[in-house]
């Protein structure tokens, strides 16, 4: 969350030469700058967790003399402070955790608990600000970069199969419970052998199971390809995090505010000393 105190901008009796509303108005200027200025900062130094960051931002709330944004979500505070890594189990499926769902026995009791994990995956020649391209994964256990030609031979490979399948698209259907959107699953990618396991104990390529999903959004069709991965209390080995840095983007919209703010406030000032 950030607060910045510009009660000392200008002097308190100039301060109130500016009627509230002036006051509100200007601050809300700030906030919205404040807030741009953390998206430009997140999107220029983060890459694929850039989007979950970005959606973390709260919009401006406005009360009374303040402004507050705040950085919601687990991921995206796990970014700003930084996390020391760990059994993702711990977050994926703990009491907190979104779309977590039982595992029972026979005789229905509560065995554990399983998630499923959705990833996405960008075409070969994506930036892979939002998502790691087709051949990204392999190429950086391999320590290829983005667009060599180990990263664009395998993602080509993928990207051709991935392609070809059968979109998968969500179908607006009528329910004794209303309208809701429902999933109409089409191809799924076959475990190509011929692609590397991204570790050792993988069963099957990170690639196996991807499906194409098209939407249509104003007229436009939108195209994604996303891989699912269960995770589960009931199985031990897998999904440990090494850790994440710090990135304290936050401080940096701190110090961009208090550079802005008694700027906007003087020129406020003027015009309201000048009628304007």
């Amino acid at each position: 969350m950030i607060r910045v105190d510009v009660s000392n901008v200008v002097p308190p009796g100039l301060m109130n030469l500016m009627s509230a509303q002036r006051r509100q108005a200007t601050l809300q200027k700030v906030a919205e700058s404040a807030r741009l200025k953390w998206v430009q900062l997140a999107g220029k130094g983060l890459k694929a967790s850039s989007a979950s960051y970005i959606e973390g931002l709260s919009p401006v709330k406005m009360s009374t003399g303040r402004a507050t944004i705040t950085l919601t979500g687990r991921l995206p505070n796990m970014i700003e402070h930084g996390w020391d890594g760990g059994d993702m189990r711990n977050t994926l499926l703990g009491p907190g955790a979104r779309n977590r769902k039982p595992t029972k026995d026979k005789k229905g009791n509560i065995t554990g608990w399983y998630n499923t994990i959705p990833f996405r995956h960008g075409t070969p020649k994506s930036s892979g600000r939002n998502f790691m391209p087709m051949g990204g994964a392999e190429a950086k256990a391999l320590d290829a970069s983005m667009g060599s030609p180990v990263q664009m031979a395998l993602g080509q490979q993928v990207y051709k199969a991935a392609k070809a399948l059968r979109p998968t698209h969500s179908m607006l259907t009528t329910t004794p419970a209303g309208a809701v959107y429902q999933t109409q699953w089409g191809g799924r990618m076959k475990n190509d052998m011929s692609i590397p396991k991204l570790k050792p104990h993988h069963a099957t390529n990170i690639y196996a199971g991807m499906v194409r999903q098209r939407e249509t959004y104003k007229e436009k069709t939108q195209t994604q390809y996303t891989t699912f991965r269960r995770i589960s209390t009931n199985v031990k080995n897998g999904w440990f995090h090494p850790g994440i840095r710090a990135r304290n983007i936050a401080k940096e919209v701190q110090k961009h505010v208090e550079r802005v703010a008694p700027k906007a406030f003087a020129r406020a000032m003027l015009e309201a000393l000048n009628g304007g």
